[in-house]
C-alpha cells in the first residue's frame, strides 16, 4: 500500500466502526470512499488495532534479521576465499 494519511491502527479502527454501524456512516465520518473501505478489508481482514502494531514490530525484527544474515554470509564468503587461496600452498608442501 502507498503512503496514507491513516496509520494501520486507525484503518483497522475505522473498519471495526464500519462493521458495528453502517459503512456509509463510517465513510462519511472519516472522509474515505467505499472503495477504500473495501481495500482495507482485503488488507486488514480480521485484525485488531493491537495486531497491526505487532505486525509492524515483526516486520522490523525480520528486516534486522535479514540484515544480520547478509552480514554473516558476507563474512563467510570472505573467510572461504582466504581459506581457498591458502590451499594450493598447503598442498604443494611435500611430506
Amino acid at each position: 500500500m502507498g503512503k496514507t494519511r491513516f496509520s494501520g491502527e486507525r484503518m483497522v479502527a475505522i473498519l471495526r466502526e464500519a462493521d458495528r454501524g453502517s459503512v456509509a456512516e463510517a465513510v462519511r465520518k472519516n472522509k474515505v470512499s467505499d472503495q477504500t473501505i473495501d481495500t482495507w478489508r482485503k488488507h486488514f481482514n480480521g485484525l485488531e488495532p493491537s495486531d497491526v502494531k505487532g505486525l509492524k514490530a515483526l516486520g522490523a525484527e525480520n528486516a534486522e534479521l535479514k540484515r544480520l544474515l547478509g552480514s554473516v554470509l558476507t563474512c563467510l564468503r570472505r573467510s572461504c576465499r582466504q581459506t581457498y587461496r591458502m590451499l594450493p600452498a598447503i598442498s604443494s608442501v611435500s611430506v
